[in-house]
């Protein structure tokens, strides 16, 4: 089993220097990567290390976007949920190509913060809801095969329920609409975990996982509950993706 993993910058996810499909121990770790690291080992794969996570860069998520065939898009939607429906068709389209080259299970896992500057926690539904959408190709629609991440308002809420709240369940639950992702607000969460750790950066987060400090299988809010539901329900495995001939044979041809 591999997991591909992309979104946002290198406080959530990750980074890399490449702007192509980077394989494991290319790319450097952000601190979500290890929470989704510590929540499939908790609920999918015991076995399952981080040496088994790619990564796909936006540069590389956007080219195959370019090379993808128009999709239909609802009218009266903005343009940035047709751009989040074109960037989960082509983790789609990389998830396939992979698992096809490595001849494995590829469980890909798209990142998205809702972001919120009007503390809208629905935006998390719409979100994972589009995602889940875009990824199903049955007429079942509870049967998805990307599954989405998304904190709400940021990933950084996540990490203030265990480092301000010490995992306090409805204290952390009131961080989704406490918190800003508007960095001119008094409450915004990048700052307040700043004023926190000091040093803001990938390394210092992903160190304090990895001392314990923060343990993510203790956080407990409703984005993460949401997140390990969907992890429980998306189905990833080879045998089980049933795509249309013309379909597989348009993703595949967006990423060669």
């Amino acid at each position: 089993m591999l997991v591909l993993v992309t979104g946002e910058g290198p406080t959530d996810i990750g980074c890399a220097t490449s702007t192509d499909l980077c394989p494991p121990g290319s790319w450097t770790l952000g601190p979500i990567t290890l929470f989704i690291e510590k929540f499939i080992q908790a609920h999918i794969e015991s076995t399952l290390t981080v040496g088994q996570f790619w990564f796909a860069p936006k540069t590389y998520i956007t080219g195959i976007c370019k090379r993808l065939m128009p999709m239909a898009i609802s009218s009266g939607r903005e343009n940035d949920c047709a751009e989040g429906k074109k960037r989960t068709r082509a983790l789609m389209a990389a998830a396939i190509a992979l698992s096809q080259q490595e001849n494995d299970d590829v469980l890909p896992i798209l990142f998205r913060d809702t972001d919120n500057r009007s503390h809208d926690i629905r935006r998390n539904t719409k979100i994972r809801d589009s995602i889940k959408t875009v990824s199903c190709f049955s007429q079942d629609s509870n049967i998805f095969h990307i599954c989405p991440i998304v904190p709400c308002p940021t990933s950084e809420a996540w990490l203030l329920c265990a480092l301000r709240e010490s995992y306090q369940k409805q204290k952390c639950a009131k961080l989704e609409t406490q918190l800003s992702g508007n960095d001119a607000s008094p409450h915004y969460a990048k700052t307040i975990l700043r004023e926190i750790i000091g040093e803001y950066s990938a390394r210092t987060l992903c160190d304090l996982i990895n001392r314990g400090r923060i343990d993510p299988l203790r956080v407990s809010m409703p984005s993460v509950n949401n997140f390990l539901q969907d992890l429980r329900s998306v189905v990833f495995k080879r045998e089980q993706i049933q795509i249309p001939p013309k379909a597989r044979q348009q993703l595949c041809r967006a990423v060669s």
